[in-house]
């Protein structure tokens, strides 16, 4: 389902979008990162240790929620490790890859099912996730997409999500969604990072 990668869609391209949108997308996460580490909520977890995301219990009395909480996922964590700073080349023939990270890496990797009607909240990562949707499909809205388009991933397609790229994936089919992801983070950093709605889609 790899072997044609020129025609998998690049999550951290810019789309068509208009400058106002391109920067509410990156105020909300800049928000985001903010309020939780002032609340304390963008921990660091330990190297051998799972990162964990800490959310609000209740929304704030009088205002809406804070965050915009996943709703009928369901994640399986795979396993962690540290992999250090990585510089890798490899060379088959004239197919190469070349893969660097500059700082200390850990590498996640997990799957999760999303039930129709269900939606990852809108988030963004603190670095490099790469998704393989293996069954059914998964429709993704960005944040700095003033006309709130959707774009529909089907099984046997791979999306790539970049840091400060803010957005949600909802299951607008009539069957469960699942996919896998790895995630290329810097070591003890939080794999995903809630943000609130940036009021760009009517959810």
């Amino acid at each position: 389902m790899l072997t044609n990668w020129s025609h998998i869609p690049h999550r951290g391209e810019k789309s068509q979008a208009s400058t106002l949108g391109d920067r509410s997308g990156a105020a909300a996460l800049r928000r985001a990162v903010y309020a939780m580490a002032a609340t304390g909520a963008l921990g660091l977890a330990a190297c051998d240790g799972p990162a964990r995301v800490t959310r609000p219990d209740a929304p704030p009395r009088g205002d809406k929620p804070e965050f915009t909480l996943a709703s009928g996922v369901t994640t399986t964590q795979l396993g962690s490790a540290n992999a250090g700073v990585i510089r890798v080349q490899s060379l088959f023939n004239h197919y190469e890859v070349d893969l660097r990270a500059r700082e200390n890496t850990d590498v996640r990797m997990s799957t999760s099912v999303i039930a129709p009607g269900g939606n990852t909240g809108w988030h963004g990562h603190p670095g490099l996730v790469i998704v393989l949707i293996k069954s059914g499909a998964l429709t993704f809205y960005e944040a700095n997409d003033p006309h709130c388009q959707p774009t529909v991933h089907p099984a046997g397609t791979v999306v790539f999500e970049t840091s400060g790229d803010v957005h949600i994936a909802r299951n607008e089919g009539t069957v469960n969604a699942e996919f896998t992801a790895m995630q290329l983070l810097a070591a003890g950093a939080t794999p995903r990072i809630d943000v609130p709605a940036p009021g760009n889609c009517p959810f």
